[in-house]
């Protein structure tokens, strides 16, 4: 099992990311308090950011890796009203 959560600021929040690791897609769960307007940004390790998402309403999103992501470790940073709310570790096999 892969710890996945690195940093986050809201203690009425809770996020899954599965499967982690992962080829094509993964899943995002999401139970925080007022999740709407919430931002997704996949970085790779230099901090470029590879993949920015705004999620709709709901609490399970799915997510579809580009094919411009390569294997390695890369951080998903959810940002609400231009503040990280949480970061994230995933492994891309």
């Amino acid at each position: 099992v892969l710890s996945t959560d690195l940093h986050h600021t809201k203690k009425d929040k809770q996020v899954q990311i599965y499967p982690n690791p992962t080829k094509e897609h993964f899943t995002l769960q999401i139970e925080i308090n007022n999740a709407e307007n919430i931002r997704i940004e996949v970085q790779n390790l230099l901090g470029q950011t590879v993949l920015s998402q705004q999620l709709t309403t709901g609490n399970t999103h799915e997510i579809n890796l580009n094919t411009l992501i390569t294997s390695g470790m890369y951080y998903i940073n959810l940002i609400k009203d231009n503040n990280t709310i949480g970061i994230y570790k995933l492994l891309v096999k």
